[in-house]
């Protein structure tokens, strides 16, 4: 009797043993592959493998030059600027998604966004791009919902041409209807903030449907919120866009959250690339989350932010900040970046001046972009004497401006130029 009590007593050890084994496995091989999964998105993400982008960055892994773009880096920004559009022609694709008063032809769009055989024109995408200016989250929500079709398989879901096609050309309407306001003279600010939220609402939507097209043929739905973002000058909005799979998601791994941050400069830049770095600092001090992190990626990620941040301040870049989330772990880039071509003229003539080597500001666009040694020797001054050197500079210009009897505000591009090769003259001969 007592014998069979210690064989069922070990039996059950044996059971629970077997069962533990069998838990921190799954575990394991769990953590493993969350592991690769978001390696893999976070190499994808700064090389922009997707459906966005033609050209790829020519450079090493996590380079900071792989985590800012332009407008002409996306794929249909050709089209877009060499196509001249027929106005009848949008007209009559206009009529085909809304209604005379206004309202949309669902109807229409559903067979527009999920017939696999339509092969969308530049016209369409561009007039269905413009009606999305003014549509709202909840009209979002359903072009994203609508735009995942079966693929030949039926066991598996895609995102459609024409939502890929438009997905870019929302982000390259909303861009160029913000500049067309800022570069009048006497612009509404309303206007210009309207046009950046709507600029930084549709960055969201081209992030969310890049997201949805690497997640494995899953189908999602999508809740699109804002929030006031203060910046140094206004209040601007965030917008999130969550990603909900139709299906549990255990892992968290098809799940991104998608946090777009209005246009900012390169200050403001730099601090909110801070707080996404101090965001993965904790994730990775956490025990619970830091076991499904590929640590060595995320540190050199969390590098690569700081680099961001510092190097776009350097060259006077203002931009919108595109941060994804995912399982805990956050990752970023700027967006639709400009230069303040003021400021770089007084960084380029400051730097010109302590090697006594003239440098003109496109000249140093060109070594950034091409992140070679040239830019690597003026980010060491940068960091080193830039913005005390560019401060003297600029006060000599403003007192050859006073002995002019001209206004620093007022001055004309030419009469800097004037003005600066007096300071030149001076400083050499100093």
């Amino acid at each position: 009797m007592g014998d069979n009590k210690k064989e069922k007593k070990k039996t059950r050890k044996i059971c629970v043993l077997i069962v533990l084994v069998l838990l921190a496995t799954i575990f394991t091989a769990g953590n493993i592959y969350c592991k690769r999964e978001i390696s893999t998105w976070m190499h994808d993400f700064y090389n922009r493998k997707n459906f966005a982008f033609n050209e790829k960055p020519d450079r090493s892994e996590f380079c900071p030059i792989q985590g800012i773009w332009q407008l002409s880096d996306l794929e249909q920004n050709k089209e877009a600027t060499d196509t001249v559009v027929d106005p009848l022609e949008h007209d009559k694709y206009i009529a085909y998604f809304k209604n005379a008063d206004n309202t949309l032809r669902w109807d229409n769009i559903i067979e527009w966004l999920t017939n696999e055989e339509n092969v969308p024109s530049y016209v369409e995408c561009d007039a269905f791009a413009e009606l999305m200016l003014d549509m709202t989250d909840d009209d979002l929500e359903k072009v994203i919902e609508l735009g995942q079709i079966k693929d030949s398989s039926f066991s598996k879901y895609k995102i459609s041409d024409p939502l890929k096609k438009v997905a870019s050309l929302f982000v390259i309407k909303t861009s160029e209807e913000r500049r067309k306001v800022l570069y009048k003279k006497d612009y509404d600010l309303e206007e210009i903030i309207r046009f950046d939220d709507a600029e930084t609402r549709a960055l969201g939507f081209l992030q969310t449907v890049i997201e949805i097209d690497h997640l494995q043929g899953k189908q999602v739905s999508v809740e699109i919120s804002s929030e006031e973002y203060r910046s140094q000058h206004n209040t601007d909005k965030c917008f999130n866009y969550m990603v909900i799979p139709k299906r549990i998601d255990n892992l968290g791994l098809y799940s991104p959250i998608i946090k777009v941050y209005p246009r900012l400069d390169g200050l403001g830049l730099d601090v909110t690339l801070d707080d996404i770095y101090i965001y993965d600092y904790y994730s990775l001090k956490n025990i619970k989350t830091s076991t499904k992190i590929p640590r060595g990626q995320l540190k050199q990620i969390m590098t690569l932010l700081l680099d961001i941040g510092n190097e776009n301040r350097c060259m006077e870049i203002s931009g919108q900040i595109v941060q994804v989330t995912r399982e805990s772990c956050a990752i970023a880039y700027i967006a639709d970046i400009d230069f303040d071509d003021d400021e770089l003229f007084y960084l380029a003539k400051a730097y010109s001046a302590h090697f006594q080597e003239e440098i003109r500001p496109e000249e140093l666009k060109e070594h950034f972009f091409m992140y070679d040694e040239e830019f690597q020797a003026y980010y060491r001054w940068w960091l080193r004497y830039g913005e005390k050197e560019t401060m003297e500079y600029r006060r000599l210009i403003m007192d050859e401006f006073r002995k002019q009897g001209t206004s620093y505000d007022e001055a004309t591009p030419e009469q800097r130029e004037e003005a600066a090769k007096v300071v030149d003259q001076k400083l050499k001969e100093k």
